[in-house]
C-alpha cells in the first residue's frame, strides 16, 4: 500500500512539472491561431468601426437627403453582401492611417475565405486588376484605385499607400496573443468603449498641443453632426475652468464668436506652455504678441465678428460762408460698419500688451478711434481690469458666465467647439456642425472627380 502511495505522489509530481514545463515553453499559444487583433500594424491614427451599428447609426442621415448610396448602406443589404462574400461585419474591423493621409488600411474578419473570390470577380469585370498571389496568401492589386486587397483563411486585409510588403508582412508574421502596444494601449481604454466608430491617436499633432493621446467619437441625428473629443495627459495640464466670468452676450448675427473663460495660470503648466507656443506660431503670420497677452492676461476673453452695426464717422467738408468764404466744417454722420466687438482682462501690466500692439503697428490711431489691421473704427474702453474694443456707436454690457466656446463660420457653415468636462488630466470638446453642408461638399467632390 505504501509503495502505491508513492507511485500516485511520483505521477502526480511528474505531471505538475510537465505543465510547467509546456506551460513556459508557450507550447498551445505558438500553435493557436492569431486573432485580428493580433494582427494589426501601428499608425499615426487607428480605428476601431462596428460596422453594423454605424451603418444603423448614420442611415437616418443617407434616406433623409435621398443619398444614391443608401440603399447599399443599410445595415440588411451591408450583411447579406458580407455573408455571401465570407466576410463577418458582425464583429468590429480595425483601420489605420497616417497623418500624412497617403496610407492607409483595415482589417476585416472572413467567417469563409473561399467565398472572397466572388466579388473580386464583380469587381474585374469593370476595373484592371492585377493578381500576385502566393501559396500563403492571396493578393490582388486595384491599379486604378490604388488599392491592394490580401485574405488568409480568416482575415481580408485592404490596404493604400507605398509600403504594402512591409504591412503585409506585419500582417501575416505574428503569434497569438501578441497584440501590438500602441493597439493594446487604445482597446484597454474605458472612454468611447460603447461607440461605433472610435479614432485613437498619440501622433506628434497630439502631443504637440501638450496631450499623451487622443480618443475621437461622434454622435449624429438627421441635422448635425456632433464629433467628441477626449484628450488626455500624463500630469494636470493646468486647465481650470473659471467659476466668475464676465464675456459678451451672443446674437443670431454672429458669424465669428469666441468665448473663453479660464484661470491664467495655465501658462505655468507643460501643457499649456506648448498650446501657447503653437498659439504663438500661428500669431507670429501677423507679428501678434502671443507670449505677451498670455503674461498680461486675466482669464476672460470674448470676440464677435458678423452682421452690421450702427457708428459715427467724422467727415470733414468745405463750406461756403454768408460771405462767400471756404471754411471747414465737421460733422459727424451715422454709418452702418461690419460689426467687430472684443472684450478681455488683464492684469496690473495690461497697459503693457496694448503698447505692444501699437509698437508692432497692429493697432493704430485714426480719427480719434482706433484700427486693429483691416477692422472698421473701433472705440476703446479701460473700465476696471477690462479693455473693451467695438465698432458699434456703443459699447456692449458684459454678461456673467457666457460659457467656453468658439463659433467659426467656414464656407458659409457654423462650426461650434465646446470645452465640457475638464479634469485635472483630461479635457472633453464637442465640435458640432451641420450635416447637409458636408453632404453638399462630398457631392461636388465626387462630381469634380467624375469630370476629372
Amino acid at each position: 500500500m505504501r509503495s502505491l502511495n508513492k507511485g500516485v505522489f511520483f505521477i502526480v509530481l511528474i505531471a505538475i512539472l510537465g505543465g510547467i514545463l509546456v506551460a513556459r515553453s508557450n507550447f498551445f499559444r505558438f500553435n493557436s491561431t492569431p486573432q485580428l487583433i493580433d494582427r494589426l500594424p501601428e499608425s499615426d491614427y487607428l480605428v476601431r468601426l462596428k460596422s453594423l451599428q454605424f451603418s444603423k447609426e448614420i442611415n437616418p442621415i443617407l434616406f433623409k437627403y435621398k443619398l444614391p448610396i443608401r440603399e447599399f448602406a443599410s445595415p440588411d443589404f451591408m450583411l447579406g453582401q458580407a455573408k455571401h462574400h465570407g466576410i463577418n461585419i458582425q464583429t468590429a474591423a480595425y483601420l489605420f492611417f497616417n497623418e500624412a493621409r497617403d496610407e492607409w488600411g483595415a482589417l476585416v474578419k472572413l467567417n469563409d475565405s473561399s467565398k472572397v473570390i466572388n466579388g473580386i470577380d464583380r469587381f474585374r469585370k469593370n476595373t484592371a486588376l492585377t493578381d500576385s498571389s502566393t501559396d500563403e496568401v492571396r493578393i490582388f492589386h486595384f491599379n486604378e484605385l490604388n488599392i491592394k486587397i490580401a485574405y488568409e483563411k480568416n482575415y481580408l486585409f485592404i490596404y493604400s499607400g507605398n509600403s504594402f510588403t512591409k504591412r503585409l508582412s506585419e500582417v501575416q508574421h505574428v503569434k497569438s496573443g501578441e497584440v501590438r502596444p500602441l493597439w493594446k494601449r487604445f482597446l484597454k481604454k474605458k472612454e468611447y468603449r460603447k461607440e461605433h466608430l472610435v479614432v485613437y491617436s498619440e501622433s506628434e499633432a497630439i502631443k504637440s498641443w501638450g496631450f499623451d493621446y487622443g480618443l475621437f467619437a461622434h454622435d449624429n441625428d438627421t441635422v448635425g453632426l456632433h464629433i467628441k473629443c477626449f484628450l488626455h495627459t500624463k500630469v494636470p495640464h493646468g486647465l481650470v475652468k473659471k467659476t466668475k466670468a464676465l464675456g459678451l452676450p451672443r446674437t443670431d448675427q454672429d458669424s465669428k464668436a469666441i468665448e473663453l473663460h479660464i484661470s491664467p495660470k495655465i501658462k505655468e503648466s507643460e501643457t499649456g506652455k506648448k498650446m501657447i507656443g503653437k498659439l504663438h506660431e500661428m500669431g507670429k503670420k501677423i507679428s501678434f504678441p502671443t507670449r505677451a497677452f498670455f503674461d498680461d492676461w486675466g482669464g476672460d476673453l470674448s470676440f464677435r465678428e458678423g452682421g452690421v452695426v450702427n457708428s459715427t464717422q467724422r467727415i470733414i467738408t468745405s463750406e461756403f460762408d454768408e460771405n462767400f468764404n471756404v471754411r471747414e466744417v465737421i460733422k459727424n454722420e451715422r454709418i452702418q460698419v461690419p460689426g467687430y466687438t472684443a472684450a478681455f482682462n488683464t492684469n496690473s501690466n495690461g497697459n503693457v500688451f496694448i503698447n505692444s500692439l501699437f509698437g508692432k503697428g497692429l493697432l493704430r490711431s485714426e480719427d480719434q478711434k482706433l484700427r486693429f489691421l483691416f477692422s472698421p473704427l473701433l472705440s476703446m474702453k479701460h473700465e476696471d481690469s477690462f479693455y473693451i474694443f467695438t465698432s458699434a456707436s456703443r459699447f456692449p454690457t458684459l454678461i456673467a458666465n457666457p460659457g467656453n466656446y468658439i463659433v467659426w463660420e467656414y464656407e458659409g457653415t457654423p462650426v461650434n467647439l465646446r470645452l465640457g468636462k475638464v479634469k485635472r488630466k483630461s479635457i472633453e470638446l464637442q465640435i458640432d456642425f451641420p450635416v447637409k453642408p458636408l453632404i453638399n461638399y462630398l457631392q461636388r467632390t465626387k462630381s469634380r472627380k467624375k469630370k476629372g
